[in-house]
């Protein structure tokens, strides 16, 4: 038996109620406390009023007395032979409470127990990956909504990703390689449900990528060096936005840093010549030499970068990558089922804020920097940058020329 006490709205600038939630033999149970607190003295990690706060002595001893209540109601059941159920729990407690059974003391659906999940890894990730988890989430609530049963553990298996995939495909409209990542990040959660034993069922685990046909393939879409050149010669005068919009992927080219990195940069991160920070996304100390375009663009915004949102970013370098005439044919595959798609692009509709870091990337490969200094630049692994590097026909006719020199 777990016991977990949480915050109705973590967000919330007022008190708010506190929920507690029993977890037994997969089942799952939430009961009203009756306590109310204000989110910022709250510790999300003891799961109790923060040491120091007004309320902490009252609410604290209210939930530690709830806590051992339940325990021993729990005990009790089991001494007695009775089999726990959630009704009985919550018919106990309410007994004990001299109480009846509330209406909303109910035992947690799928999707409450997914907004439960959602709650307790806000803190832990960054902004966009919540609305990954959320976006993934709300697929499976209308997915739902073609069903004649509502979602459950029960109902995970291979049959229920199949037709779960399909649906996304042909009501959803969205192509495989996007399918994939929704169904990837509903199996965070499907984890963390049965490795905290809310669900029994580990039938997610068999459905992989290889159980979907192809993905979308793309031509990696990265800035050549006259391209960028062209780019930086561009006369955006009339244009502060794009003017921006430009600075912040030029920066990103000359540094390889990843756009969430951008968001919290800070003057602090710079010594000397270097930029020093722990990355984001994997945690890695990295050391940047700071190059004469990055220097004169801290300069320009006084070490304050000009940020706005990831989505806004890539909007406005179509736009900025389209006035610069940056629209060279580019090949996309996509396929939707198993449906082929072939279409020609030009390259400024590919580019995004993760191309910036592919330049980088890519510039200095060609330019012969190795493998191990661009690793320690931007914190990836081997394996993990020769994705990022596009190889041309003209670098393989360079290579080969120069084997027989």
């Amino acid at each position: 038996m777990k016991i977990t006490f949480c915050l109705r709205d973590t967000k919330a600038d007022r008190p708010v109620p506190i929920h507690c939630y029993i977890h037994f033999d997969y089942h799952q149970v939430k009961i009203a406390t009756g306590q109310h607190i204000h989110p910022r003295m709250w510790s999300q990690d003891r799961r109790r009023v923060k040491r120091g706060a007004a309320e902490e002595s009252l609410v604290n001893a209210a939930l530690g007395k709830m806590e051992s209540d339940l325990h021993n109601i729990f005990v009790t059941m089991r001494t007695n032979g009775d089999i726990p159920s959630p009704d009985l729990l919550r018919a106990h407690y309410a007994a004990l409470r001299g109480t009846t059974v509330k209406r909303k003391d109910v035992v947690i659906s799928f999707f409450d127990r997914y907004e439960q999940f959602l709650k307790e890894i806000e803190p832990k990730v960054q902004h966009a990956t919540m609305q990954i988890h959320h976006t993934a989430k709300n697929h499976l609530k209308n997915y739902e909504k073609t069903q004649a049963a509502p979602m459950s553990f029960a109902r995970i298996d291979g049959r229920f990703f199949e037709q779960f995939a399909a649906y996304l495909v042909k009501k959803a409209k969205q192509n495989n390689e996007t399918v994939w990542k929704i169904i990837r990040t509903i199996k965070v959660f499907l984890r963390w449900a049965h490795e905290n034993k809310y669900s029994s069922n580990d039938e997610y685990q068999r459905f992989t990528k290889k159980s979907l046909p192809s993905g979308q393939k793309a031509e990696k879409a990265y800035i050549t060096t006259d391209e960028l050149e062209a780019l930086i010669a561009l006369d955006l005068s009339g244009n502060p936005r794009l003017d921006r919009t430009r600075d912040l992927f030029i920066f990103q080219a000359h540094t390889g840093m990843r756009y969430g990195d951008l968001h919290r940069f800070k003057k602090e991160f710079i010594h000397h010549d270097t930029i020093r920070l722990v990355t984001s996304k994997n945690r890695k100390a990295i050391v940047i030499p700071i190059l004469p375009p990055v220097r004169a663009i801290l300069e320009k915004y006084g070490y304050e970068l000009p940020i706005v949102s990831n989505q806004k970013q890539n909007e406005n370098l179509k736009e900025l990558m389209e006035k610069a005439k940056i629209d060279t044919p580019a090949l996309v595959v996509d396929y939707r089922g198993k449906e082929r798609v072939e279409k020609i692009v030009p390259k400024h509709e590919l580019i995004g804020t993760h191309s910036a870091k592919r330049t980088f990337i890519t510039v200095l490969r060609q330019r012969g920097v190795s493998i191990e200094a661009i690793m320690r630049a931007t914190g990836n692994s081997r394996r993990t940058l020769e994705t990022y590097i596009v190889s041309t026909e003209d670098d393989a006719v360079r290579e080969i020329e120069s084997a027989f020199k």
